[in-house]
């Protein structure tokens, strides 16, 4: 729409495996023509579920860091393959964006 609003969506997707990246953020972003931004976090005190995504909830009063990689961008008329090239590069971007934050929040 005309407000161009940002929003996020967790890439993995519900089922998982935990932080490998979906095709749905891809088709989102060749569908609206909007870059997908790779970001993760991390807190220096959390909780972790033993759940299928190590769920991580931050504590109260915790340090959290936030690292962001460069933006993707997705052609509108993008192939079945050149998508799936972008999926992959997604994926180490969302992995190399959470060991970054991990790595600052650990020496904060």
């Amino acid at each position: 729409n005309q407000s161009r609003c940002s929003a996020g969506i967790i890439a993995d997707g519900p089922k998982g495996p935990a932080f490998h990246a979906k095709m749905g953020a891809v088709e989102l972003a060749r569908r609206t023509g909007l870059p997908i931004v790779p970001g993760n976090w991390w807190a220096s005190r959390r909780l972790t579920f033993g759940s299928w995504d190590r769920t991580i909830v931050p504590l109260p009063f915790t340090r959290m860091t936030f690292a962001f990689e460069p933006p993707l961008h997705v052609a509108p008329d993008a192939t079945r393959d050149e998508m799936e090239a972008i999926r992959r590069e997604l994926t180490r971007r969302l992995q190399r964006a959470r060991n970054r934050a991990r790595l600052h929040c650990a020496h904060a």
